[in-house]
């Protein structure tokens, strides 16, 4: 089955093996092609073998769901879907040392400062919902909030958000790297926009694995 065949690329693969930990449900899974079904957060996952010759009616079983969200790594389904709104992300995996939770310098983030962080990553219902299920902390100095970073619902970290002020100074990678011993062990992986320089430039510095995959999203609601 081809979910087999994909998931053997353990680098590649990290998302996948992430999501599967996750309630999920295997809707296709044939030799050419596999389609995941990820129902707390309403998003599919899916891949297909480009010489198959079955994209096109992978794309057509994909459209007739009405998804709200669809990821994968194939570019070619990116664009057959022709969603609304298609957008790339880099695969970057962390591989370095974890810090002890008694040492880290992150902390939940405060319920006072949840207002800054939905006004500066845009997307408030979901902050909020992350915010609930203690999935984002924040870097605080003398209980100044410096930045902070989340875990994203399909286990990524992610986030990363640095005040404006502050940057420049370390605290990036500071984060970054605090950030990834705050997830759930089986996987320590980011996805980063193609075009956000800044972030990129942290992974690299952290010596993070850049993955050869671009994880596309693609949203139709």
């Amino acid at each position: 089955m081809y979910l087999d065949k994909v998931l053997k690329d353990e680098i590649n693969s990290v998302n996948i093996n992430s999501i599967l930990h996750l309630s999920h449900e295997i809707i296709l899974n044939t030799k050419d092609y596999f389609l995941i079904y990820l129902p707390e957060i309403d998003h599919y996952y899916t891949d297909c073998d480009n010489t198959s010759g079955k994209l096109n009616e992978l794309c057509n079983k994909i459209k007739q769901l009405n998804y709200k969200l669809v990821c994968t790594t194939n570019e070619k389904i990116a664009k057959g879907l022709n969603s609304k709104h298609s957008t790339g992300y880099l695969q970057f995996v962390y591989n370095g040392e974890e810090i002890k939770e008694s040492e880290s310098k992150l902390i939940l983030l405060k319920d006072e400062d949840l207002n800054y962080v939905k006004e500066t990553y845009k997307r408030g219902e979901y902050i909020e919902k992350l915010q609930k299920m203690k999935r984002i902390w924040g870097y605080y100095k003398d209980n100044i909030l410096i930045g902070y970073i989340m875990e994203h619902l399909n286990g990524s970290t992610g986030g990363l958000f640095i005040k404006p002020e502050f940057r420049n100074k370390g605290y990036g990678t500071l984060l970054l790297k605090e950030g990834y011993s705050k997830v759930k062990k089986w996987e320590r992986f980011s996805q980063v926009a193609l075009d956000n320089k800044e972030s990129i430039r942290v992974h690299e510095k952290l010596k993070c694995i850049k993955c050869d995959v671009i994880v596309y999203y693609n949203f139709n609601k």
